[in-house]
């Protein structure tokens, strides 16, 4: 795989992405831009999946979203229409660059991301397909389901007193994203074990975060998008219900496939070498091949 820095800007803010490229000179016509969770940086998990798709023939394009990594932007500031503005602009620059040019466009959303490049599909007229892996589909939905009752009512209190103090004092204060975004114990360990291991992981995070997670809803709008979807999810994921998957499925009345990722969590099996994600890889695929034809 070659790989090739670039940089573009969304909203006025310089992003670093990357082009890779299969070795040889003989590239399929869909360009894939794997799409990372909130948190998520190019060299995690898109890498993975392009290392996969440049070996078949597909050129692949990620980025880091504003204020991580190489990307310019306010640090600690991750808002998910940010985020989603930074997928759309990705998106246009590949559409002009020379590596991505007359190439149908396929968005793979990872975690957070699965929602996310939902909404940015609704503004890329070149977009041929779209893949959700362990998504969520209504932030509140999914906030409530994975807090107890008073959890959830403390939640929305802190809220509320956050939003209050910043019309007042101008401060936010700083707070652990995990602290918004709860994670379940195989998923923290994950975290801690793997994602945390690189130097540009991780941030604190303040209220604006929150007020963007829940306003976020992607499945409400799904009967504006009219391309082939499919939706891929581990069947005992505890962090994002599998009935985020069957929910999804159900609304969207497209070109549609759901796809179990069997006895799979949220991330313990996201390792290269691993059955599971290779099956997963395997599958996105195969699908491919459809959308090429569609």
């Amino acid at each position: 795989m070659q790989q090739k820095i670039v940089h573009f800007l969304s909203d006025d803010i310089k992003l670093e992405g990357e082009f890779y490229l299969p070795d040889t000179d003989e590239h399929k016509d869909i360009l894939i831009i794997p799409c990372s969770g909130f948190l998520g940086l190019k060299n995690i998990h898109p890498v993975k999946f392009a290392k996969f798709f440049t070996d078949k023939g597909y050129v692949c394009f990620s980025f880091d979203y504003r204020g991580f990594a190489g990307s310019e932007g306010e640090r600690g500031c991750v808002i998910l229409e940010q985020q989603i503005s930074d997928i759309v602009h990705a998106a246009s620059f590949c559409s002009q660059a020379p590596l991505g040019q007359n190439k149908k466009i396929v968005l793979l959303g990872w975690g957070m991301g699965g929602g996310m490049v939902l909404e940015a599909a609704h503004l890329i007229p070149q977009l041929a397909g779209v893949v959700c892996v362990n998504g969520f589909f209504n932030g509140k939905r999914v906030q409530q389901a994975m807090r107890s009752a008073e959890n959830w009512q403390n939640f929305c209190d802190w809220l509320a007193k956050q939003r209050a103090q910043y019309t007042v004092s101008g401060e936010r204060e700083q707070v652990s994203p995990f602290f918004v975004y709860p994670l379940d114990p195989v998923t923290q360990k994950y975290v801690d074990d793997v994602l945390y291991q690189n130097p540009d992981f991780g941030t604190k995070v303040d209220f604006r975060m929150a007020d963007s997670l829940l306003r976020f809803a992607p499945e409400k709008r799904m009967d504006e998008i009219s391309v082939s979807l499919l939706i891929a999810h581990g069947d005992t994921n505890e962090l994002h219900p599998t009935t985020e998957a069957k929910s999804l499925y159900n609304t969207f009345q497209g070109k549609k496939e759901l796809y179990w990722i069997p006895q799979a969590g949220h991330t313990e099996w996201m390792y290269e070498d691993h059955p599971k994600y290779q099956d997963l890889a395997a599958k996105i695929l195969t699908w491919l091949d459809s959308v090429a034809k569609f």
